[in-house]
């Protein structure tokens, strides 16, 4: 099963505020969610990509999210711990 199977079955939203563990084990609150608007833009880093508050993992588009001094896509992102609530979803 690829990343992007694995991310629609858990069905999340990601919300700027939420803190998160990426698969190099770094973890940090989200400040930004960027997704990208064109194939070519994995990251959401073109004048095209959108900018976001939350982001449904549904909707299956590519991106990535900043916390702290890091940034991560969202297919690297595997634990998530939502704002005011202490138990984390695990995505792997």
């Amino acid at each position: 099963m690829n990343w992007e199977d694995i991310i629609k079955q858990e069905d999340f939203i990601l919300h700027v505020g939420d803190t998160i563990t990426d698969n190099k084990g770094r973890e940090g609150v989200i400040e930004s969610i960027s997704i990208a608007m064109t194939p070519n833009d994995p990251a959401g880093e073109d004048k095209e990509a959108a900018d976001v508050e939350e982001y449904h993992t549904k909707m299956g588009y590519q991106g990535a999210v900043s916390f702290g001094n890091h940034w991560c896509y969202f297919n690297q992102i595997t634990k998530v711990i939502k704002a005011g609530q202490g138990r984390p979803q695990y995505l792997r």
